[in-house]
C-alpha cells in the first residue's frame, strides 16, 4: 500500500484461523479508520513511518471476535442466501459496466457528499448516537445516497425530503455493532458478577453474582462471606458505611458523608479489593488484569457513577479474609437499577 490509500479486501476472515493474527489485521483497520500513523520496520533495520488511511472489507460466515473499539468504526452486514429463480442463482446486469458506473456517480456527486453526511449525521444524532456513531454509520448512508442518487433512495422506499426516520431506524440502542458498547466500569462489575469463586459448596461451585443474589434475597451474610473471601470481595451493610461516615464527620470530614448522599439505606454494599490473587486470577487474559496480586480493575472501576460506587478513603477500608484491604464499594440497588435500564 505504502503512502497510497488502496481499498484493501479479505476473504474468508474465519474467527477459527490465526486469531492474533486477526486481531492485528483488525487493528490496523481500526487504525485506518482514524487516520493513524503506524510504524513498520524496514529492510535497514529502520523504522518506516506511514499514515494508514485505507478502507477495509472483511467477509467471514463466523467472523473474529471484535472490540467494541472496532465495531464502533466499522460497519457489519448481514448478507442473506441467495434465491435461486427457475433453477438459476440470479446475476448481475451488465457486470462489466457497473463499477465504472458507479465510480462517475461518486466522482459526479462528490461536490455534494459532505451537505449529505451532515444530514444523516443530524438523523442519527437524534437517535443518540455519539460522535462516532454519527461518522461511521452516517459515512455509509451519505455514500449509498450518493450511489444511488435521489431517485434511487426514493425507489428503495427511503424519502429524501425528510430523513430523520434514520435516527430511529438506526438508533444506537438498536443497532448490533453498539449492542456490546456497554461503559468500561460496568463491564469490569458484569465480568466479576459472572465470575466462579475457588470454594466449592453442596457439590457446586457459585458465581460472584449467584452469592449477591442471595444474600439480596435474604441469605445470611456470615454464610455467604467465606465464600466471597476467596474471590477478595465482601458484602457489608449500609449501616457498616454510614457509622464509618459518621465517625468521619466528628473528625471534621464530611466528605462521607457526601458519598453517601441519594444511596438507598436498604442496599447491599459489595466491597471490591483493589489487589489480591483471587480477583487477579479472575481478571486474568482480560483487559483488567495485571502483574501480581494488581491489577486494572480498580481503576476502572472508580470510573464508575458516584451513585453506583464510591472510594472514598473513610468508607474502602474492608476486613477481607482476615487483614484490612482498600476497596472501591458498590451499591448493590443501584447497580442493579442501571442493568435494568441499560444492558
Amino acid at each position: 500500500v505504502g503512502h497510497d490509500s488502496l481499498p484493501i479486501g479479505i476473504d474468508e476472515m474465519e474467527g477459527e484461523d490465526a486469531p492474533a493474527q486477526n486481531a492485528k489485521i483488525i487493528k490496523m483497520a481500526r487504525d485506518a479508520a482514524s487516520g493513524s500513523l503506524r510504524i513498520r520496520g524496514g529492510a535497514d533495520h529502520k523504522g518506516v513511518e506511514f499514515q494508514a488511511r485505507s478502507t477495509f472489507l472483511f467477509s467471514a460466515i463466523n467472523p473474529p471476535h471484535l472490540p467494541v473499539a472496532s465495531l464502533t468504526r466499522m460497519c457489519v452486514f448481514q448478507l442473506q442466501e441467495l434465491k435461486a429463480r427457475d433453477g438459476k442463482v440470479p446475476e448481475l446486469s451488465e457486470p462489466d459496466h457497473a463499477g465504472p458506473k458507479l465510480l462517475r456517480r461518486v466522482a459526479d456527486g462528490f461536490h455534494d457528499f459532505s451537505r449529505v453526511l451532515e444530514q444523516y449525521r443530524d438523523a442519527l444524532r437524534r437517535g443518540k448516537h455519539s460522535s462516532r456513531g454519527q461518522d461511521t454509520f452516517g459515512t455509509f448512508l451519505a455514500a449509498a445516497h450518493l450511489l444511488l442518487g435521489d431517485e434511487g433512495m426514493e425507489k428503495c422506499g427511503h424519502p429524501i425530503g425528510d430523513l430523520s426516520p434514520w435516527g430511529e431506524r438506526l438508533a444506537a440502542d438498536t443497532v448490533h455493532e453498539l449492542e456490546n458498547a456497554t461503559a468500561n466500569w460496568a463491564k469490569c462489575i458484569q465480568r466479576l458478577f459472572s465470575a466462579r469463586v475457588a470454594q466449592w459448596k453442596g457439590g457446586s461451585q457459585d458465581t460472584v453474582g449467584e452469592l449477591v443474589e442471595k444474600a439480596m434475597a435474604g441469605a445470611e451474610l456470615e454464610n455467604i462471606n467465606p465464600q466471597l473471601a476467596h474471590a477478595d470481595v465482601r458484602l457489608v451493610t449500609y449501616n457498616t458505611l454510614y457509622q464509618n461516615a459518621d465517625k468521619a464527620s466528628q473528625k471534621g470530614d464530611p466528605s462521607a458523608g457526601e458519598a453517601l448522599n441519594g444511596v438507598d439505606p436498604e442496599t447491599l454494599v459489595l466491597a471490591v479489593s483493589n489487589q489480591g490473587d483471587g480477583l487477579a486470577g479472575i481478571f486474568a487474559d482480560t483487559e483488567w488484569a495485571g502483574r501480581g496480586p494488581q491489577g486494572a480493575w480498580g481503576m476502572a472501576l472508580k470510573q464508575s457513577p458516584q451513585s453506583i460506587a464510591t472510594h472514598n478513603k473513610h468508607l474502602n477500608r474492608i476486613g477481607i479474609a482476615g487483614g484490612q484491604r482498600r476497596c472501591t464499594m458498590i451499591f448493590l440497588n443501584a447497580w442493579k437499577q442501571w442493568e435494568k435500564e441499560n444492558v
